[in-house]
C-alpha cells in the first residue's frame, strides 16, 4: 500500500485536501492564480444539505463529496487513475467554471 501511495505522489502536481473552508478554498489554495473547470457529482447527502443551504454557501463550507483532489498532468492521468481508482472531475483552465450535477 505505501509504495502505491508513494508512486501516486511522484505523479501529481498538486493535492487539495478538502476539509474546513470547502472545495473552493482548497482548489484556490493549490491552483492559486489558475482557473478550473469542474463538474461536481453530488452525493445524496449533499442534495439533502442543499435543501437548507444555498449552493454558493455550500461550496464555501463543504467538501461537496470530495475529500481529496489530485492535480495531475495529462501524461500521468491514466496511471494515477489506475493507482487510485479515482475519477476525473475537471481541468485546469484560464477561467473558473463549476457545474453541479
Amino acid at each position: 500500500i505505501y509504495s502505491e501511495v508513494t508512486n501516486v505522489f511522484e505523479l501529481v502536481k498538486g493535492i487539495a485536501h478538502v476539509t474546513g473552508g470547502g472545495i473552493l478554498r482548497a482548489l484556490r489554495r493549490v491552483l492559486r492564480d489558475k482557473g478550473w473547470e469542474i463538474t461536481i457529482k453530488l452525493p445524496d447527502y449533499m442534495r439533502w444539505v442543499l435543501k437548507f443551504v444555498e449552493i454558493e454557501e455550500a461550496m464555501r463550507t463543504f467538501n461537496m463529496g470530495y475529500g481529496m483532489i489530485l492535480i495531475v498532468s495529462r501524461e500521468n492521468l491514466n496511471k494515477v487513475l489506475e493507482l487510485t481508482g479515482g475519477e476525473v472531475i475537471g481541468v485546469v483552465s484560464k477561467n473558473t467554471k463549476i457545474v453541479v450535477q
